[in-house]
């Protein structure tokens, strides 16, 4: 006895098994959708990292080397460094874009340097650096301070630089020292 076979072609899924799939699809992408957001996010924070360690080396290299030169000077009473030179800044700030290989477009940042009432740390060491590259924000400090630690804190999205609190002392060097448009000395 041969099996009885039915008359029905039984190629191709049936639109109950197709939709079955689909919801399965859609519901691992539900799923999956966020945590890949999440990584993009962290791939971001940590792009912004590495952006401003290149500005702080940068930024090290060029104050020790003014401070090495000769063109930071002290203040009357040995609290601040001055720049001995009116274009100094300017030089300063264009040597560091170059070094860290940044544009004034793409990022903000501005430096505070020790002095000599910073009894742990070499004269003209970089004390915080502020940074933002247009999408996070990021600080490093090399002492802790108050309630934050030192070390590199937390990227925060932002646009640009918030201003420095009036209580803080003024930053030595900020990215807007750079002024291509004044100076074209190629100091």
């Amino acid at each position: 006895m041969k099996a009885s076979r039915s008359s029905k072609k039984t190629s191709g899924f049936t639109l109950v098994e197709l939709i079955v799939v689909l919801v399965i699809l859609a519901t691992l992408a539900a799923l999956l959708v966020p945590s890949l957001t999440g990584y993009i996010d962290k791939a971001r924070q940590n792009a912004v990292i590495a952006k401003a360690r290149a500005v702080l080396v940068a930024s090290q290299a060029v104050v020790t080397e003014a401070y090495a030169d000769g063109k930071l000077v002290l203040d009357a009473n040995g609290l601040s460094y001055n720049l001995s030179d009116d274009d100094a800044p300017h030089a300063m700030a264009k040597e560091i874009m170059a070094l860290a290989e940044t544009t004034p477009k793409e990022c903000e940042w501005r430096i505070s340097i020790s002095t000599p009432l910073h009894d742990t740390l070499a004269p003209a060491t970089i004390l915080r650096l502020d940074y933002c590259d247009k999408s996070y924000s990021v600080t490093y400090l090399a002492v802790e301070i108050e309630d934050e630690p030192a070390g590199w804190g937390q990227p925060v999205p932002c646009d640009s630089l918030k201003k420095p609190n009036e209580a803080d002392d003024p930053p030595f060097l900020t990215s807007g020292a750079y002024d291509p448009d004044h100076f074209h000395s190629d100091n």
